[in-house]
């Protein structure tokens, strides 16, 4: 890979998930080879064939850490954005529709986590 490239793997959190689910499925378990008549271990096979030899635990996290970061941005995109719904609608003087109320994007947040809470409730 060339080095100008070399970081976009550490950004994808495939990368993260992808190595903690390997060293979850193979690194307890046993493997037996049957042209050598030998167990091959889980640990061994991650180290040899992918280079592998990072902790379940920090990769999980790792992921976590990305859902989070795009969590976080998803609702500030939202935030920024709603405060401008219904910017464009004008209403002149001389029309027969009254004016509507123009709610605040914290009001819009509100009322959508209200509705998801009622929701949640109906499930359970």
């Amino acid at each position: 890979m060339p080095p100008a490239t070399r970081w976009i793997p550490y950004i994808m959190p495939t990368r993260y998930l992808l190595r903690g689910s390997l060293i979850a499925y193979l690194s307890d378990q046993d493997f037996f080879d049957p042209p050598t008549d030998t167990f091959i271990s889980g640990k061994d096979i991650l180290k040899s064939l992918f280079d592998i030899d990072d902790n379940k635990w920090l990769m999980l996290l790792a992921g976590l850490g990305f859902a989070l970061l795009f969590r976080l941005q998803h609702y500030f995109f939202m935030y920024r954005n709603l405060s401008k719904l219904g910017a464009a609608l004008t209403t002149s003087e001389d029309t027969s529709i009254p004016p509507t109320r123009t709610n605040t994007a914290s009001q819009v947040c509100v009322t959508v986590f209200q509705a998801c809470a009622c929701v949640s409730q109906l499930i359970l």
